[in-house]
């Protein structure tokens, strides 16, 4: 039996950093459509860590570190098994006495034969910084001759993620 108590505490537990201030999700019993969840986060920040500017990044959860491709070539195909596709929204309200600094810088890809998408996309209204990142990849195998193309789109990924969001006191 799912809890959402027992969720959030384990969430929490996990990143430590933050506080849940409320989940939700869908399609989680049914396997032919999408999980899709939804939270509701605070990261306290401590002013005097630095006076002038906070560092955000974005990419919490569901973070790719690191290249699952990373050989020179490759002679066989690689079989994912099923389509996948990864999309992520957030919203980040930060105080009103802090302007943007630094947003990192927006970016789309496709593979070729459009075998895979890449969409990076942040923009700030007021004091609300929205951050969309979509990937993902149309077919469950490619060729060995598709392997580099597959090894430079996880690297792109692992790039945007690594980016941060400037926030500087006004």
């Amino acid at each position: 039996t799912y809890k959402k108590e027992t969720f959030i505490d384990d969430f929490e537990t996990k990143y430590n950093f933050l506080e849940v201030l409320d989940y939700n999700y869908k399609n989680l019993s049914d396997l032919s459509k999408n999980l899709q969840e939804n939270y509701e986060i605070t990261i306290p920040f401590d002013e005097d860590f630095n006076k002038n500017l906070i560092r955000i990044n974005p990419f919490i959860i569901n973070k790719i570190t690191q290249n699952p491709f990373n050989l020179p070539y490759r002679l066989y195909p690689v079989d994912f098994g099923y389509k996948r596709k990864h999309t992520l929204l957030t919203s980040i309200e930060f105080p009103s006495n802090y302007k943007v600094k630094h947003l990192p810088e927006d970016k789309v890809i496709s593979l070729p034969n459009k075998s895979g998408t890449l969409f990076f996309k942040t923009n700030v209204i007021n004091n609300k910084i929205s951050v969309y990142l979509k990937y993902q990849l149309n077919k469950e195998v490619f060729k060995s001759n598709e392997y580099q193309y597959l090894k430079e789109f996880y690297n792109q990924i692992i790039q945007i993620q690594k980016n941060e969001i400037i926030l500087e006191k006004k």
